[in-house]
């Protein structure tokens, strides 16, 4: 028997990880062909429920949605749906530290470099 899930707080949004919505994936297919799910799929398609409920804004990473993308669109489509991808962003082309110290002093030297 699959445990409750309970939730001691309520997220605003959250990430979800790819073996989380890969059993939720799953406990859907088993469940459209009549088959009970897993313990783990079960656990996870409560917590996806559940934060669902909660109106929380779920996320997934870019690799999770492609493996959605590949899957039969049946059940991915939902799950994709229900979800909002995250993007790499792109790296700064200075560590903030530097520019910020350097600008204070006026010098154009990094901070570890000035004179003391």
């Amino acid at each position: 028997m699959p445990r409750e899930t309970r939730l001691t707080f309520q997220p605003s949004s959250v990430l979800l990880d790819k073996g989380v919505v890969r059993r939720v994936y799953e406990a859907r297919v088993r469940l459209a062909l009549g088959q009970p799910p897993t313990l783990l799929q079960a656990e996870a398609a409560n917590a996806y429920a559940r934060l669902r409920a909660l109106n929380a804004r779920l996320y997934i990473t870019e690799q999770t949605e492609h493996i959605l993308q590949r899957r039969p669109p049946v059940f991915a489509t939902a799950l994709l749906n229900q979800t909002q991808t995250l993007r790499k962003g792109q790296p700064l082309g200075v560590c903030p530290t530097r520019v910020t110290a350097a600008s204070h002093r006026g010098t154009g030297e990094p901070f570890w470099r000035r004179p003391r």
